[in-house]
């Protein structure tokens, strides 16, 4: 339900992606109260955790981003890596080899969260690639590197939830993991 919701205010009703989201957790709220009977106390707080959680993680990776992009904008280093990137080759597929799949993964583990599409995308679109071909390239080229996200978050979070000390509680369902010491 709360995806419905999300998706419904952001895509039908044209809403802000702050209300969506608010409106999305508010849903599920209700939803783990109402129908899974989950104390208010503890689902108001796993909301809490949930929001901080998140919002550290978007926090840290955008502070990445944001400084990698400064420093090599500063230093003039954005374009020379731009113009080493075209002039390496001629041939549209090695260009499109090096800024979709080699810089696009690199900027997906320092940003993730589609920058590396935008920006590769509008890179090949410079370059003369025509622009559903630009992007379409950039979006393939992202599949491998995207399970990684920023700093290898996806993974970390696998990792605690699946690794070493994590056991169920019950075999049939995913949901209950306890932590064995």
């Amino acid at each position: 339900m709360p995806i419905i919701v999300l998706l419904v205010t952001l895509g039908l009703l044209c809403r802000s992606a702050h209300l969506s989201a608010a409106l999305a957790l508010a849903t599920a709220l209700v939803a783990a109260i109402v129908v899974y009977a989950m104390p208010v106390g503890l689902a108001f707080d796993s909301a809490a955790m949930g929001v901080a959680f998140g919002l550290c993680n978007v926090v840290w990776i955008a502070c990445h981003a944001v400084y990698f992009h400064d420093v090599t904008v500063a230093t003039g280093r954005f374009d020379a890596v731009k113009s080493v990137l075209a002039g390496f080759s001629p041939d549209r597929r090695l260009q499109a080899l090096l800024i979709a799949f080699a810089f696009g993964a690199l900027l997906e583990g320092i940003a993730g969260g589609g920058s590396p599409i935008a920006i590769t995308g509008a890179m090949m679109f410079a370059l003369g690639f025509p622009p559903v071909k630009a992007i379409v390239l950039a979006l393939l080229a992202n599949t491998a590197p995207v399970a990684f996200d920023g700093l290898g978050n996806p993974l970390i979070i696998l990792g605690r939830l699946t690794g070493p000390g994590a056991q169920l509680d019950d075999p049939g369902a995913l949901i209950t993991v306890r932590w064995v010491t």
